[in-house]
């Protein structure tokens, strides 16, 4: 397949995309999407809160390690 054919693919999937693929898409989303963690539950699993980012940010003056 050439890179114009596919771009004629492309551009007939973008008009009318396979009913197959969108049904996969939408069952796809609808079983796996979980609700977005807490702002707590993420600190409760490991992320930084607020007052540990000060601290850091104030000890290395906001540098991050191999970022220059």
């Amino acid at each position: 397949m050439t890179f114009p054919q596919v771009g004629e693919l492309f551009d007939y999937w973008r008009k009318s995309p396979p009913a197959h693929e969108m049904l996969a898409i939408l069952t796809g989303a609808m079983t796996t999407w979980k609700p977005p963690k807490t702002a707590e539950e993420e600190i409760a699993d490991g992320a930084m809160g607020p007052e540990e980012f000060a601290e850091w940010f104030k000890a290395t003056g906001g540098k991050i390690d191999g970022v220059t």
